[in-house]
């Protein structure tokens, strides 16, 4: 069975580099040539938050202990982007979407010096929902707390998306 979704969640490379730097215009996003944007698709699938929510609680990844420079904060986030992007598999493989919507979500990692208004070297998450916000979230918590990215509460220095 075929899951019924709006069609204009696909989103392109360009929209994303745009909604990015819009928010925050020194990050640059060239190829070939230095960048802090690595954005490999063409093309992504925007994430509602019911379902942005329904794949964390699905990844337990906040249930891994933390374990400095083994298992730390670019190892969680790198360990929740990977679940995102294996679940939208899973629809795939269970027919559970079309070929149409054969897009990896707008999920992503981001590292940087200050994220919700307090300076921290770290790594989370971000993503880009179906009404072109960009949030982010901390996947060592169990609690889903999502806020808008902001200019002045957050630094983002490095974006990877899969």
């Amino acid at each position: 069975m075929t899951t019924k979704v709006k069609t204009n969640n696909r989103i392109s490379k360009n929209k994303i580099v745009k909604l990015l730097k819009d928010k925050w215009p020194y990050l640059v996003s060239a190829y070939p040539g230095p960048s802090n944007i690595n954005i490999p698709d063409n093309s992504y699938w925007k994430l509602t938050m019911k379902k942005a929510r329904q794949i964390h609680v699905l990844s337990k990844e906040y249930n891994y202990k933390y374990i400095p420079s083994l298992h730390d904060c670019d190892n969680f986030a790198l360990s929740e982007l990977d679940f995102y992007q294996n679940y939208r598999y899973y629809e795939a493989y269970r027919k559970e979407i079309t070929k149409t919507q054969y897009y990896n979500y707008t999920t992503f990692i981001v590292w940087g010096s200050k994220f919700n208004g307090k300076k921290t070297g770290h790594a989370i998450n971000g993503i880009i929902t179906d009404k072109e916000e960009i949030l982010f979230h901390e996947p060592q918590s169990s609690y889903y707390n999502f806020w808008k990215g902001t200019s002045d509460g957050d630094s983002p220095h490095f974006l990877l998306f899969l």
